[in-house]
């Protein structure tokens, strides 16, 4: 088996941090990431994309500073949705969308507020999917629903926090082709 091997393209770009979101724009082919915590108690706000060999940094105009929060891109709209997070000890239920330029606050309002959730873009019904996460206190699913787990007909009420998603579209437009 041949042996893989990472290789370091840049040495320059955003700080060592976690609980930091990133998407990949497929149209303008970028990666894009926003905040996280730093090392110490330190909650970024930074907005960064990589374009497959430099790291840029765009002005730290945006969305407050938090981490855990979730991002998925909206292939229809072309648009990056920002949702929710961690800001210090309160978790925050704000929406965002990043356009490759600028982020635009499109709602104060939404699911309940949380850190850790995961979101992903459904092209199928040109939608953001959000689920799971923490408020804090408690590990949160949809009351009376939940996801179904391949191979299984029933639906099973679920709770995740960190969790990560993706969404994957098939040739025949749903994700149980034969």
């Amino acid at each position: 088996m041949a042996q893989l091997l990472w290789t370091q393209k840049q040495d320059v770009g955003p700080s060592a941090r976690s609980d930091v979101a990133m998407v990949f724009d497929a149209v303008r082919g970028r990666v894009l990431l926003f905040g996280g915590a730093g090392s110490t108690p330190m909650l970024f706000n930074d907005t960064w994309e990589w374009d497959g060999e430099n790291w840029t940094q765009y002005e730290d105009i945006g969305p407050a500073p938090r981490s855990r929060h979730g991002m998925a891109y909206d292939s229809k709209r072309q648009r990056t949705v920002l949702f929710g997070g961690s800001a210090g000890n309160a978790n925050l239920n704000d929406t965002w969308e990043w356009d490759g330029d600028n982020w635009t606050q499109v709602a104060d309002t939404g699911p309940s507020t949380r850190g850790g959730h995961a979101m992903a873009y459904d092209s199928l019904r040109g939608r953001v999917v959000l689920f799971g996460g923490d408020d804090g206190q408690n590990f949160l699913a949809i009351p009376g629903r939940g996801m179904v787990r391949a191979g299984l007909k029933r639906r099973i009420r679920v709770h995740r926090c960190a969790a990560s998603m993706a969404w994957i579209t098939t040739t025949c437009g749903t994700a149980s082709c034969s």
